[in-house]
């Protein structure tokens, strides 16, 4: 325990000395989950290849394991050890984030990360990712005209179990240019119960009727509806505080926009010359 202490004394120290450098205003996302009884601990938003502290109020400093380049990291530590109460990342020249949140222990099959489209030569390429996967068996992609009424378009078989970042990629190749469709990803777990991904919305018509926006309030993606996929640019779609201070954001998918790093409050949304109000969560 002595060993123990110092080395975490020595470790804080450093830490005081040096920078806080979170990749993201809000800080690391953190889930537990622990299938057949082992426990891990899933962290998004780590600083890229950092090593990444598990520490728990009763027992210090519980385990430890890297990011990858992207800043997720996947640790293992022994459930009896928990729970899991601070979280930090930190690199080797000092540079450190221990801003988090720990959300709720993870009971679904899979953890959904992303989940994009974009218009290519020959129909729409739709790209999603996973943080987990667990007893999942195979994921059915849904598209629909209006955004209520769904048929299956194609299907995947599951990467199997995974701890880590799963990639996907399908092309509906029914998909004509000129026309409107929204997309969901079914995912059917073995035992056949389902979940569902967020809904992707693409247009490559001319543009009809108001803007539309969903969700709102939002996390950190908003889904542009009554616009064409070529007018989300970064001329035509800005984004505002309500003191006027223009925010970045991303283009994330054919008809999305990413705002990341803005802290939760309300922004003006200016598409084209009209404006709508935004909630950020």
């Amino acid at each position: 325990m002595r060993n123990f202490t110092l080395g975490l004394i020595s470790l804080l120290s450093t830490i005081a000395a040096s920078a806080q450098t979170c990749p993201t205003t809000n800080g690391m996302i953190a889930t537990g989950f622990s299938p057949d009884g082992n426990c891990f601990m899933f962290v998004q938003n780590a600083i890229p290849n950092s090593t990444v502290y598990l520490f728990s109020n009763t027992t210090g400093l519980i385990a430890q394991g890297p990011a990858n380049a992207q800043g997720n990291a996947t640790i293992t530590y022994n459930c009896a050890s928990g729970p899991v109460n601070n979280i930090l990342s930190r690199l080797p020249s000092g540079e450190y984030c221990d801003k988090f949140l720990i959300t709720q222990q993870a009971v679904l099959p899979v953890k959904w990360s992303s989940f994009t489209t974009r218009v290519v030569t020959g129909g729409v390429q739709l790209n999603w990712s996973t943080s987990y996967e667990f007893n999942n068996e195979k994921y059915f992609v849904e598209k629909s005209s209006d955004g209520v009424n769904y048929k299956v378009v194609g299907e995947l078989e599951s990467g199997g179990d995974a701890l880590e970042t799963t990639r996907y990629q399908y092309t509906d190749g029914s998909y004509s240019v000129g026309t409107v469709a929204y997309y969901r990803i079914r995912q059917v777990d073995i035992d056949r119960s389902a979940t569902y991904s967020k809904v992707v919305y693409v247009n490559t018509s001319k543009s009809s009727g108001p803007v539309k926006i969903f969700p709102n309030p939002f996390v950190n993606e908003i889904q542009l509806t009554g616009l064409n996929s070529a007018e989300i640019t970064k001329g035509n779609v800005k984004v505002f505080t309500i003191a006027g201070t223009q925010v970045n954001y991303e283009i994330s998918g054919s008809n999305a926009i990413r705002i990341n790093d803005a802290p939760a409050g309300v922004y003006i949304l200016s598409v084209n010359g009209n404006s709508y109000k935004l909630l950020k969560n």
